[in-house]
């Protein structure tokens, strides 16, 4: 099923089929139903809501997008991909191993329960190594894996579980975070946005994303 909001602000439901939702323009309230979800907000400060999608064919049930401007991004029960987009946005995980990337602008996202995996490697928005305007990273339940490896002043607090930091000379990690690897950021070209920092095509674990 498609369902398009239109240029206000819009609020749309997804029902228990699998949906492409879109908000455009406005700041819109969509909600994902029961099957496998794309919900695509638009621009504006928009509100995200995954629905209890789950299908054992597909890693990621859900796929939330935000867009343009201060967003909410709440996960739902699956395994979740969240995007906030440019701005300052909120986003939090649910139940599953969800994938959360914080993008352009001072985010906050949280994984709640579940293995989750969080970024923050946009490079658009770092003015220059040490840049104080970074993300805030929080765990939550379970062995969570971070990538903040970005040249800016990230925050990260693991919480419960064995957790994973990939983390530059600039972040603040809390002492429940069990394995951090740091690797020293010389020049903002050194990590620039190549494919490895892409939401589309993360790479596999490996070496880099070890922790040790």
């Amino acid at each position: 099923d498609l369902l398009h909001g239109n240029a206000g602000n819009d609020r749309v439901y997804g029902n228990r089929g699998s949906e492409l939702i879109t908000g455009n323009a406005g700041n819109d309230e969509l909600h994902g139903g029961y099957g496998c979800d794309g919900i695509y907000a638009g621009p504006g400060d928009d509100k995200v809501m995954g629905g209890p999608g789950r299908n054992f064919f597909r890693d990621r049930c859900d796929r939330l997008h935000g867009g343009d401007g201060r967003d909410t991004i709440l996960g739902g029960a699956g395994r979740d991909k969240m995007s906030g987009g440019v701005g300052d946005d909120y986003q939090v995980g649910a139940a599953g191993a969800d994938l959360i990337f914080a993008n352009r602008g001072a985010d906050v996202s949280i994984g709640s329960d579940g293995n989750d995996t969080l970024w923050a490697l946009s490079r658009y928005d770092v003015t220059a190594l040490g840049d104080m305007l970074g993300d805030q990273l929080f765990g939550g339940h379970g062995n969570d894996h971070f990538r903040v490896r970005d040249g800016e002043v990230d925050r990260v607090s693991c919480g419960d579980g064995r957790d994973r930091v990939l983390a530059d000379q600039y972040d603040a990690i809390a002492p429940d975070c069990e394995k951090v690897r740091r690797v020293v950021v010389t020049s903002l070209f050194q990590v620039g946005d190549g494919p490895e920092n892409r939401e589309e095509a993360p790479p596999a674990d490996g070496d880099e994303g070890g922790g040790e």
